[in-house]
């Protein structure tokens, strides 16, 4: 038998998003903006997406799963 991959709905999210994406993105998960908000914060403390100058968010990894917070 195969062994269960462990994903939590954060891992899943993130993998799920494009290298560049928007707050607008995140709604497809998020039903408010302060949900969103504290996602974006909780990524970006955590170092793996970047806010550009124009407001646009660039992911810094492929993806989250081995990062100990999610």
């Amino acid at each position: 038998s195969t062994p269960r991959k462990k994903s939590s709905k954060m891992v899943d999210m993130f993998e799920r998003l494009p290298k560049t994406f928007t707050k607008q993105d995140l709604m497809a998960y998020y039903s408010n903006d302060g949900s969103i908000r504290n996602c974006i914060s909780r990524f970006s403390k955590a170092n793996v997406i970047k806010k550009m100058p124009d407001g646009t968010y660039v992911k810094l990894v492929d993806s989250i799963a081995n990062i100990r917070t999610y």
